[in-house]
């Protein structure tokens, strides 16, 4: 099985993304907080909308309602858009 896993396209190894329209924060290393929509989750990744400002690279926090704030790095800026991995575990990923 492990053989076929790493035969497998980089997309088919990540983790399923979930489709959301979920009200969050970003903290930026400033501190300066931004009201976004984060649009789609996984584990260890997330879209949003709704950004200002971001950067690529740029190290931030993502909180989603009560969920408390996950470490992440923005990686892909596109617009009022962006993307990034999370360092930890998203709350969709945790069991």
């Amino acid at each position: 099985m492990k053989a076929q896993e790493d035969q497998l396209p980089d997309a088919a190894k990540r983790p399923a993304r979930v489709r959301v329209l979920q009200p969050a924060t970003v903290t930026r290393s400033s501190g300066e907080e931004q009201a976004v929509t984060v649009t789609d989750i996984s584990a260890n990744g997330f879209s949003l909308e709704g950004q200002s400002g971001l950067s690529v690279g740029e190290q931030i926090y993502l909180r989603l309602g009560k969920q408390g704030n996950v470490q992440g790095e923005i990686r892909w800026v596109a617009e009022a858009k962006a993307g990034g991995m999370l360092f930890e575990s998203s709350p969709v990923g945790r069991t």
